[in-house]
Parts: C-alpha cells; structure tokens; sequence
C-alpha cells in the first residue's frame, strides 16, 4: 500500500492484472459515511484481513479540507468541477483539488462514489443507463437513473460522469442521510460487493439483483427563489400523485406532473436560488 502524493489517496496493487476501480468517499466533506468506510477498507488490507489478489484499487478523499472542518464545501461544490477544458481559473480550493484528483478517475475501469443525502434515505445506488446492467449485479437496490439526461443545469462537473466520458464506469452509492448511524456500514458494504463482484477480493459474491427497482429521472427543481417550503415531510422514493402539492414558495405552488416519486429532497434551509432541491422519477417498468 502506498499512499499517492497527491494526498488522502491510497493504491493497493496486486500481483495480478485486472481492472483498475477507485472508490471516493467525502466528495462533500459532511458526508462522512465514505471517509469511515474507506478508514475500515485502509485497515482490513493493513492488517492482512483483505487481501487484493488482482488489479489495482485506489481510495481517496475528496474534499480533505471540507471534511476537516465537517462542512460541505469550502468554496464551491467538488463535484462540480471535473470538467476538461477551460473552466476559468483554478480560484478555488475545490477546483484545485479536482485538478489532483482528474488523473485518478481517467484511469479508473470502475469508480464508486460514496455519499449521504441531507434528509433520511434508505441507501440506493446512481447510475447512468449504460451501467444498469453491471450495477444490477452488486445487489444494490433501488437503482436511479437518469440524472446526466437532465442537462448541464441538473448535473455537470461530478464525478461519475466524468468517469463514464473518459470510458469507465462511475456509480454513486447514497448511503441514508448523514446524520444515519448506518451510513459508514452501507458505504463499506457497497464497497466489498464491487471488490467481490470483481474477484478482487475474497468474500461472497454479491447475488445479482436483476429484480433491483429501478426509477429514471424525468424532471429537477432548481429554486428560483427563497423561501420554499415541502407540503409535508418528504423521503426519497414517497410517492406522488398528478397534482398532488409539493411544496410552494411566496409566488408560486410545485406539484407533480403525473404519478411518480420524489428523490433527493434537500433542505430549503441549504440550498440558494439556482441549485437543485430536488428530483422526480418514475419507476423503470
């Protein structure tokens, strides 16, 4: 094991050939479900416990200050900023932390990145429609899809599409809410079923969930204004009626075009005019 100069970012290398995966944790440094899992990776591989017996895996932190000061972000968003070409200067610690971590997730065959959502979550994994199939196989479910369709104003700089443009395959696992107690476990868990999945590691292969419900996304609400409030207390996957009110604003009523689900509800508290509060899917027949 040696740990990459770039800082918080640890390769372990087989003897063997095989793919090349990086797992990510703390992208937003106040979600901390990544960083343990990756501590717990770093010490079953130290202690001998997990043994890598092909390829090459790289586990990083993302955004090392942000989780420093346990805030989300210093200045800007980290997973916003992997983009290639110009993007104005590198003004920010973010986009300069990027710029390090860029090399990592070009090499990547298989990237999973760890996160948590602000507002209580059963875990689920992202991903695009190309990966459906492979992500099916690491016994994750629900499954979403369909974020990068939405356009640069929904997605634009992340990671896992980054990955995907430079011909890997990025998944975001969101491990609950951040506050959850079980988000370090859910986070180290998805981890070992890729490693298994990939007979990089010795375990049990994870049983492919070719039944995983899956929801594609159709629609996100970027705020226009504040002061939004939700109708009522919403989780990812509560379902909608066509409708039925999801939240108002001093101007104006939100409610869904048609029969669907909520995903990724965010705090009004934390998110100022311009950036996503949430998404709506429907589910994948």
């Amino acid at each position: 094991m040696i740990e990459l100069p770039i800082g918080s970012a640890f390769r372990i290398e087989a003897m063997s050939s095989g793919p090349e995966v990086l797992i990510l944790g703390a992208v937003h440094g106040d979600e901390t479900c990544g960083f343990l899992a990756i501590g717990a990776l770093l010490a079953r591989f130290a202690d001998r416990s997990l043994t890598l017996w092909r390829g090459r895996l790289t586990l990083a932190i993302g955004n090392e200050e942000a989780l420093r000061r346990r805030v989300r972000k210093v200045e800007v968003d980290l997973n916003r900023c992997f983009i290639d070409g110009p993007d104005g200067t590198l003004d920010s610690y973010e986009r300069r932390r990027a710029e390090d971590l860029k090399p990592l997730l070009r090499a990547a065959d298989y990237m999973l990145d760890l996160h948590a959502t602000s507002l209580p979550s059963v875990p689920f994994l992202m991903c695009e429609e190309p990966v459906l199939p492979f992500a099916r196989a690491l016994g994750i479910s629900p499954i979403v899809l369909g974020w990068g369709s939405l356009g640069a104003g929904a997605l634009f700089g992340d990671t896992e599409t980054y990955v995907n443009a430079h011909g890997g395959r990025g998944m975001t696992v969101e491990n609950g809410a951040r506050d959850w107690p079980g988000g370090a476990d859910s986070a180290l868990v998805a981890s070992l079923n890729l490693l298994t999945h990939l007979a990089m590691i010795d375990g049990v292969v994870p049983e492919p969930r070719g039944d995983a419900v899956a929801y594609r996304l159709f629609h996100v609400h970027v705020v226009e204004r504040p002061g939004f409030r939700y109708s009522r207390p919403f989780q990812t996957f509560d379902r909608l009626h066509g409708g039925e009110e999801i939240g108002r604003d001093l101007e104006r009523v939100y409610v869904a075009p048609a029969e669907c689900v909520i995903v990724m509800p965010t705090d009004p508290e934390q998110v100022k005019p311009g950036e996503d509060l949430y998404l709506l899917g429907r589910r994948v027949v």
